[in-house]
Parts: structure tokens; C-alpha cells; sequence
């Protein structure tokens, strides 16, 4: 084990979404997100995945040692989506999110980046998080704001680089404050974030594969 720390089954909940580490019973789910036809259309090959090749990339990245920190994203007992942190670096990783039918699941996006946010910078005390959004991504881009985040120099052509930070999260607009500060609470009704959940901010291709 490794990757941020510390490990065992972690989870948490917003409402009727539920953000949990990844285990290896997760596999065949996270094989239907990766492989889905809404998600490769993000992905910088949009070839069918293979479920040996990603079967291979789960055990060597997830299983035998972890490469990253995974999450399922799971709504009425159906994962839907996955949050991940990657490439730690001291107190700094980076943050991405992948949904399958992303326009459907604004509000549990939103739920889910929040509850990852929150997750860094309390348990894994990470000072910093970055992002990458495809260049020219407005609704992308907004969402992040909506979570505190500031655009900063991008070292990755094509992409606009986002970065966030506690004091920045933490005092985000009022929609995103009460949702950092009611960890595990109810949901707001769905006008009450209406104004930040156009796109999920995602690392485009990432997490790589296999």
C-alpha cells in the first residue's frame, strides 16, 4: 500500500451519494465506467478497453501496490462515476473526476468532488491539489470555481491547469461552503447548485491505459 495513505476502507457520504475507496470486488464496475462509451469519448484513446488489459492495469496499480488513491462514486447502490488522486509529491497530489453520462449526474459530481476535497486536505492533510481541464471547457472550468479552485500556469499543452487549496475550498461560494461544512449531510435540493455543476472537471484520458 501506498499512494496518499492511509489505507483500509474509507467512505463517506453526502446525501444519497456515496464516495468509497476502491477494493478489488470493485473491478468489473470500474471496467463498465472506464469502457463506457461517455467516458472514452474523454480519453485520449477512445478504443474499447479490453477487460484483460484493465484487468492487468487494476492489479498493478490497485491491488499490488497502489499507484493512486481510487474511489467509486455510488448513487442508489450503482457506482456511476470515479474520483481519484494521483501523482503525490509531498503535501500536493492531483485531482480528477470520470462519469459515465456526465450531464445526468451534476449534483452527485459536485457531491463527490466535495466529499474527495474534503477527504485530502482533512485525512490525507494535503496542502494543495491540482487539475487539468481540456482547453476551451467553459462549463468544466466554471464547476471548478464553484469549488474554490483559481487557474494557474499549465505545464500540459492543451489543457487549462486549476489548482486547489484548503483556505481557497473552504471559503468558496456559499453553495460550496455549506456542502464542505455539512460533511456527510443532506443534499441540497438540485436548484441549490444549479449554478455550479454544468461539467465535472476530469483529467481527460487519465487514468491512463493500461
Amino acid at each position: 500500500m501506498r499512494a496518499g495513505k492511509p489505507a483500509g476502507r474509507w467512505s463517506a457520504r453526502f446525501g444519497a451519494t456515496e464516495l468509497r475507496r476502491f477494493r478489488p470486488i470493485d473491478t468489473r464496475a470500474l471496467y463498465r465506467i472506464r469502457n463506457d462509451r461517455s467516458v472514452r469519448a474523454h480519453m485520449s484513446d477512445r478504443r474499447p478497453l479490453s477487460y484483460r488489459r484493465h484487468r492487468h492495469w487494476v492489479l498493478a496499480n490497485l491491488v499490488r501496490r497502489r499507484t493512486l488513491d481510487l474511489y467509486m462514486v455510488v448513487r442508489a447502490g450503482m457506482p456511476i462515476g470515479i474520483g481519484l488522486l494521483r501523482n503525490f509529491r509531498g503535501p500536493t497530489a492531483e485531482f480528477g473526476l470520470m462519469f459515465r453520462d456526465t450531464e445526468r449526474h451534476g449534483v452527485t459530481a459536485f457531491h463527490s468532488a466535495v466529499l474527495i476535497l474534503d477527504h485530502a486536505f482533512r485525512d490525507l492533510r494535503l496542502s494543495r491539489l491540482t487539475g487539468y481541464i481540456v482547453r476551451g471547457n467553459a462549463r468544466s472550468l466554471h464547476f471548478g470555481r464553484g469549488l474554490g479552485a483559481r487557474t494557474v500556469k499549465s505545464d500540459r499543452p492543451g489543457h487549462v491547469k486549476v489548482e486547489f487549496t484548503p483556505p481557497a475550498c473552504y471559503a468558496a461560494p456559499a453553495v460550496a461552503r455549506r456542502l464542505f461544512r455539512r460533511r456527510g449531510g443532506h443534499a441540497p435540493a438540485m436548484s441549490e447548485v444549479a449554478g455550479v455543476t454544468g461539467a465535472v472537471p476530469s483529467l481527460r484520458g487519465r487514468p491512463g491505459r493500461p
